[in-house]
């Protein structure tokens, strides 16, 4: 469709809607279902910044390294996102559940304590089937692990991390569709990745940023069953094709 303004021929494209509307509904699709998580400023805020985010948890004695191996103390404690704290009342509780993490989710008690978090969202069935984890004894080899917790993922392919805990989950007779596979991550060179797939991703922590990375981690309103890759505008998730597609040519 073309209009003339003046003497200028503008073009308005018109691509098909690649994702639902935020509208969506609150429970699972009824055939089994993947919930992927990034931990980092995803279930996880940043160390004990209570001040700016005071729905989150700190988890006293356990030791977040994070991000802040370059400060004096090099390290926080592991303070838990209000997505994590409360996936349970989310669509999640009616997945599997994995992980897909760049970094190495710090040593066996911040594991332990994700973990939890994950079990204690998850149904019996769901819970039952995750594996327990444990920290290699030389942290230092940062060697991606297996499925379905992949910590040191790189940055820009938790899509292809994803796959494999998709593939895990199914040769122990999950049939998880593609389309009901769900990654949340709180940067955008994580999730834009997901548009090449026949998954759905949402960018979250779009409402209290940290330069590129998320500051409070995810939110409960941001974990929703949105079909398609929602990234971070302002504080809203919007459908990544919208904010691709220019509005004039």
């Amino acid at each position: 469709m073309f209009r003339v303004l003046g003497f200028c021929l503008v073009a308005w494209a018109r691509a098909e809607p690649a994702c639902t509307s935020r509208a969506v509904e609150s429970a699972a699709p009824a055939r089994p279902c993947l919930c992927a998580f990034d931990v980092d400023r995803t279930l996880t805020g940043f160390q004990e910044l209570l001040s700016e985010c005071p729905r989150n948890l700190v988890m006293e004695g356990i030791k977040d390294y994070a991000y802040l191996y370059a400060t004096p103390r090099g390290f926080g404690f592991l303070t838990l996102s209000q997505l994590s704290q409360g996936l349970n009342t989310t669509f999640c509780r009616n997945c599997y559940l994995g992980i897909a993490s760049a970094g190495g989710v710090g040593l066996d008690d911040e594991k332990q304590a994700i973990l939890a978090a994950l079990k204690a969202a998850a149904s019996a069935e769901a819970s039952a089937a995750m594996p327990n984890w444990t920290t290699e004894a030389d942290v230092t080899l940062q060697e991606q692990t297996p499925p379905p917790f992949v910590a040191w993922c790189p940055e820009g392919q938790k899509h292809l991390c994803t796959a494999k805990i998709v593939e895990w989950y199914r040769a122990r007779d999950v049939p998880i569709l593609d389309e009901d596979v769900y990654f949340f991550d709180d940067k955008e060179d994580n999730v834009r990745p997901f548009t090449g797939t026949s998954y759905n991703a949402l960018q979250v922590s779009c409402g209290t940023r940290n330069g590129t990375r998320g500051l409070c981690g995810g939110t409960l309103q941001e974990a929703q069953p949105a079909k398609g890759v929602f990234l971070c505008h302002g504080a809203a998730q919007v459908c990544a094709q919208d904010l691709d597609s220019p509005r004039l040519i």
